[in-house]
């Protein structure tokens, strides 16, 4: 679960980015 947390926080980073 923490890890799949981490992942998506990283892509909704990654896509709040663009």
């Amino acid at each position: 679960s923490l890890s799949t947390g981490k992942s998506k926080s990283f892509f909704v980073r990654q896509t709040n980015k663009s």
